[in-house]
């Protein structure tokens, strides 16, 4: 009897290790076209949103990666600011900017990032501005991971 009970506990034992281990997956969340990205982006104040996700479940967002180039003028004054955010209330889940990056080098941006997601949370999009006059902005796709 007492031999079952340990091969219970110790399957048991597994099993939780087992979920632990799955909760902790990363999802990585496929980034869509959400407007016409007619890259590079001039700095005229008008806020460009290229790219959107889907959210499949309830979760957290714990990385938001964006690769980005800007040519010729960036600096303290003068920069490219990108917010990831809900689609419908625009509510900011987490926003970087290029102000301490080079011009003309490609760069990535990778700021802490955690952010409760439920399940009435459809889209997030990204959303990127200029603050005075940056040069041209380029992007690649961004890496969003949820776990």
């Amino acid at each position: 009897m007492m031999q079952q009970l340990i091969k219970r506990l110790t399957a048991l034992e597994h099993d939780v290790e087992r979920l632990g281990t799955i909760d902790n997956h990363l999802t990585f969340l496929p980034v869509g076209i959400y407007t016409h990205a007619p890259f590079p982006f001039a700095a005229s104040g008008s806020a460009y949103a290229p790219w959107t996700v889907t959210i499949p479940r309830a979760g957290r967002i714990v990385s938001f990666i964006l690769g980005f180039y800007v040519g010729t003028t960036n600096n303290a004054t003068n920069y490219w600011t990108f917010t990831l955010r809900e689609a419908i209330s625009a509510t900011t889940v987490v926003t970087m900017n290029t102000s301490a990056s080079s011009a003309n080098t490609w760069t990535r941006l990778a700021p802490t990032t955690s952010y409760d997601v439920t399940t009435s949370l459809v889209a997030l999009e990204i959303v990127a501005r200029s603050t005075l006059a940056p040069g041209n902005l380029w992007m690649s796709a961004p890496i969003i991971a949820m776990r």
